[in-house]
């Protein structure tokens, strides 16, 4: 017989200031359905560069300060397409990649 109690694991990230991490993220998903003869199909793509610095201010709280150094968004659905680029917000006309620009 299995006893189980109530029992709390604590697990806590303990970053050293001063250091720094980089992170890519990608996501893609992908649906293809048919309903009463109707097809649909949706493709969705994300790639996210994102650089973390870790610093403490005077009370010893944390500050973690994000710098995102990549952000390329795709999407389908059907006939329209999607394609936003953070790389392209300097001389793009689209006002949502526009938006991005660092």
């Amino acid at each position: 017989m299995r006893v189980l109690t109530n029992e709390c694991i604590s697990v806590a990230l303990k970053p050293a200031e001063g250091s720094q991490y980089h992170y890519d993220i990608s996501s893609q998903t992908e649906i293809h359905l048919e309903v009463d003869d109707k097809k649909v199909d949706n493709i969705n793509k994300t790639d996210v560069g994102a650089n973390y610095d870790i610093g403490k201010d005077s009370a010893g709280n944390y500050l973690l300060h994000i710098k995102y150094d990549k952000i390329h968004l795709y999407s389908k659905n059907g006939e329209n397409e999607k394609d936003i680029d953070a790389d392209n917000s300097g001389f793009s006309i689209d006002p949502v990649e526009k938006m991005l620009e660092y």
